[in-house]
């Protein structure tokens, strides 16, 4: 538009000009008679040539700006640096917050903060009809001020964690998907606590710390099977449990030095692969490969953090390019959320490569909701306000099985 109209303006004056001078040929030509002729009409003249000038100022300042890149749109979530395109499907669901959002069989099943509840009251995890609007209660806190997290699914069970909003409670709780039968896993006082819960060929696994404050005081891998209901020990001691394609994968530290275990569920065998002596953090597992997170020396000052990705059947690992929060891996696969954008990954082996990314400090929130499809959480419109959170709360869904290059 800017350069279109300073070329218009050019190309009127230069016109103009020439009419009334006769043309660049007379002028070389025409010697006094031209001249006399601009004489005559110096006032005119002047003020063409000043708009002629003004005009090549304008072209010149307008064709600064060309080389801008194009505002990008985050409904689009175009990636800078390939063809690849995600787009997303954007669903609007009348509740004031939303936690581990699960996509079955075309419902979402999450944990919800409704209208009568305060903000961080997720008591109820529901179904909800994407098409209809409407759903159906699963499961209601056990406590008044209840906050249920770290729903998993995997095909066939159900698993989730009934926390108190101040976490001085949480039990784990499964049920079979298709008959709707819930049973309690844990049932422990106020001196254990369990970290968060995850699944696997229908064997429920997560970390227990008890004798909280005792002189006792241990953590422990535990393992339920949701078809025989048995529950055993798999590791004295261990932090941080994933789950996914018949194996889990915890850390231990022992000594100052960590490794990672890794349980076989068909034989039962767990497999130690040792990391260093270095601060670990599991992130998540799938395929056969896990994802962790090095810390430097935080007792030192040093922070820095760097991410990898181990191979659970030899041990081997490489740096893994991709950012550690909220880092996920799902078959072929990982995402991570971080405080400005959401990013995709497409694992090849050991080596991760991003393949696109969606910048938007609105996310509040991401997780995979099983079949290759990631859905993040919008933060609240009322979020920080003194009218508190409105109810309603945006979600994207991204189907990574729909990817268009």
């Amino acid at each position: 538009m800017l350069l279109d109209l300073a070329n218009q303006i050019i190309y009127t004056e230069i016109a103009k000009t020439f009419i009334l001078t006769g043309g660049v040929s007379d002028v070389a030509s025409g010697g006094g008679q031209k001249i006399n002729s601009i004489s005559k009409n110096g006032g005119d003249n002047m003020k063409r040539v000043s708009a002629l000038i003004l005009a090549l100022m304008f072209l010149f300042l307008a064709s600064c700006g060309t080389d801008a890149a194009p505002e990008t749109t985050t409904e689009q979530a175009n990636s800078a640096s390939t063809d690849l395109k995600i787009d997303y499907e954007t669903v609007k669901v009348p509740f004031k917050s939303v936690s581990s959002p699960l996509l079955l069989d075309g419902k979402l099943v999450m944990a919800v903060v409704t209208a009568d509840r305060t903000e961080t009251d997720r008591r109820y995890m529901i179904s909800y009809d994407i098409g209809s609007g409407k759903y159906d209660n699963i499961f209601e806190s056990t406590h008044e001020l209840g906050d249920i997290q770290s729903i998993r699914f995997d095909g066939e069970w159900l698993i989730w964690n009934d926390c108190e909003i101040y976490n001085s409670a949480r039990n784990i709780y499964c049920m079979n998907y298709k008959t709707k039968e819930i049973t309690q896993i844990t049932k422990l006082g106020n001196d254990s606590a369990v970290g968060e819960p995850c699944i696997s060929d229908g064997v429920v696994f997560w970390d227990e710390c008890i004798d909280i404050g005792g002189e006792n005081t241990r953590s422990r891998i535990k393992a339920y099977d949701c078809t025989t209901k048995e529950t055993k020990t798999i590791s004295e001691g261990g932090d941080k449990v994933c789950a996914g394609d018949g194996k889990a994968v915890f850390t231990v530290n022992k000594g100052g030095k960590t490794t990672i275990g890794v349980y076989d569920i068909a034989s039962g065998k767990v497999t130690e692969l040792a990391l260093g002596d270095g601060s670990y953090t599991l992130k998540d597992c799938a395929a056969g490969y896990a994802l962790y997170v090095e810390t430097k020396d935080p007792s030192r000052g040093d922070s820095s953090q760097k991410t990898w990705i181990i191979d659970l059947s030899d041990g081997k690992t490489a740096v893994a390019d991709i950012f550690p929060d909220g880092a996920k891996l799902f078959g072929d696969y990982a995402v991570s959320c971080t405080a400005s954008a959401l990013w995709f990954y497409k694992r090849d082996g050991g080596t991760l490569s991003i393949i696109d990314g969606l910048r938007d400090t609105n996310v509040a929130a991401a997780s995979f909701a099983g079949n290759n499809t990631v859905i993040s959480v919008i933060k609240n419109v009322g979020s920080g306000t003194s009218e508190g959170l409105v109810n309603e709360t945006e979600m994207h869904i991204f189907d990574l099985n729909k990817l268009s290059v």
